[in-house]
């Protein structure tokens, strides 16, 4: 590791811990990558803040208590947070100290705004060579798979609709499975695809919280709508027979099933929230 027993000043863990909040307004980092960060300026402190020090991933996957996935997934963000620099390291034997992973914690000077691995006395004639780091990143919707979307970058009521598309591609799943039909479509459902339709059931066709609830009911009951409602665009698709769309035919049957539902009650169902609607769902799914 080179010279270890040297203190090196400059980095403290007031200041990185203060700018990696700062930068959480922002970022949202997950469990994750906040153990990441925090295990890593650990490190950094045991080598007496020597900066940049070297560690293999597979070291720090087994030290801080994440999978190699997990480590790669974190560092990502966190360097694209600007809050460190990763240089990999080559294959060969881990234990050889030039094969490791070379981590650089880095830090905003106090007199100029581009991230380095010291705090500066003075203002920089010359520009750092560190790469600026990359905006937050944009979720891509056509691509995402839905059960792979990482919640914290989507806004409240976003992740509403998300919680509800994930409830009926479950259900949906389920009754594929239940009736041996291919469940190939579902198991690559991309986040827009199935979100969508959510979205505009609440705010196009101003469905109202009550009406999803019931509709999923259905879904989970009903032989005919299990085999043939297999995604979340289905549910405003219209039927050749009636002109209905099939969101309006099972809300139709679950109404005219029920025939002693009194308009109070059903007044005070509409009342729940989608929070309570989820809970209702995933209790149901559990």
């Amino acid at each position: 590791m080179g010279d270890q027993n040297t203190y090196r000043p400059g980095l403290n863990y007031i200041e990185l811990a203060n700018q990696f909040w700062r930068l959480n307004e922002e970022y949202m980092f997950s469990g994750n990558e906040t153990r990441l960060y925090f295990f890593l300026v650990h490190l950094c402190n045991t080598y007496n803040w020597q900066n940049p020090f070297k560690q293999s991933q597979r070291q720090l996957s087994g030290k801080a208590g994440l999978s190699v996935n997990s480590v790669k997934s974190a560092q990502k963000r966190l360097i694209e947070a600007g809050l460190i620099q990763v240089k990999q390291g080559t294959s060969g034997n881990p234990r050889d100290i030039k094969n490791k992973t070379e981590y650089q914690l880095l830090i905003v000077s106090k007199y100029n705004s581009h991230p380095d691995g010291h705090l500066d006395s003075q203002s920089d004639s010359d520009p750092d060579t560190i790469i600026k780091p990359k905006p937050k990143p944009k979720l891509k919707k056509k691509k995402e798979l839905l059960i792979e979307v990482d919640e914290s970058i989507l806004d409240t009521q976003s992740k509403e609709y998300l919680k509800i598309a994930l409830a009926f591609h479950k259900l949906i799943r389920d009754n594929l499975v239940r009736f041996n039909l291919s469940t190939k479509h579902v198991d690559q459902a991309k986040y827009d695809d199935w979100t969508k339709p959510i979205k505009m059931l609440v705010e196009k066709d101003q469905k109202s919280e009550d009406d999803i609830r019931e509709v999923w009911h259905v879904l989970e009951q009903d032989p005919f709508y299990q085999q043939n409602v297999q995604k979340t665009e289905k549910l405003r698709v219209k039927q050749n027979s009636t002109g209905q769309s099939w969101f309006d035919s099972m809300l139709y049957k679950s109404r005219n099933g029920n025939k002693k539902r009194t308009s109070n009650s059903r007044g005070a169902e509409t009342a729940r929230t989608v929070e309570n609607i989820i809970a209702r769902i995933e209790q149901t799914q559990s």
